[in-house]
């Protein structure tokens, strides 16, 4: 049973099906894969992503592969509780598989609304949250150990999402003065995060 055809009104979008030869199951309250399961409510943070790699090689036809994934887990990152569901389709797809897209549309509607507001309410407060792995965020700004990063909410321009990235852009400064991985805790809240409290 496809995705979209496992919708069910009384309890909102449902899927069921076998990955990899394990169980997937996903609904507004859970995520189940093969022996692991985690309640939507114990999400502490999200991450999902997608690459395409084109190999080329001498004498021989370039070669192609995507992958798809998703996670969400509970802190501390990385050895916390974690479901990790990957996808790799070789050849040139145009599409994601069904399985990645519910599950990016699930978070996107039942997770990261949660998670943003609790980290926006966290900041406001007067505490320091951490996003996409390293990244510190306070009411005064960002801080990032490696790279060397600090940059107040009045001197950061632009974040955007491009190639897998988040990239940060700082006033007077060209270049991104940081770029987080799509894969990291939460990154993908940075853009929605930081425009919070930039001005």
């Amino acid at each position: 049973m496809s995705p979209a055809e496992a919708a069910q009104p009384d309890q909102g979008p449902v899927l069921d099906t076998r990955l990899r030869g394990k169980q997937l199951h996903a609904d507004p309250r859970v995520i189940t894969y093969g022996r692991h399961s985690m309640a939507l409510d114990e999400v502490e943070w999200v991450a999902f992503w997608a690459a395409h790699t084109a190999t080329k090689r001498m004498l021989t036809p370039t070669s192609h592969h995507s992958e798809y994934s998703f996670e969400v887990g509970k802190d501390p990152y990385p050895v916390g509780r974690r479901i990790i569901v990957h996808e790799y389709v070789p050849g040139k797809s145009e599409d994601p598989p069904e399985v990645w897209t519910f599950l990016v549309n699930l978070a996107e509607r039942y997770l990261v609304p949660r998670l943003l507001a609790d980290l926006v309410d966290r900041v406001r407060r007067g505490e320091t949250v951490t996003v996409g792995g390293s990244v510190k965020v306070n009411q005064d700004g960002i801080v990032c150990r490696k790279p060397t990063v600090s940059a107040s909410w009045q001197s950061i321009t632009r974040v955007v999402p491009y190639q897998g990235m988040v990239w940060i852009y700082q006033a007077g400064i060209e270049k991104p003065v940081l770029t987080v991985p799509l894969r990291h805790p939460n990154a993908g809240l940075m853009p929605a995060l930081f425009a919070a409290f930039m001005p």
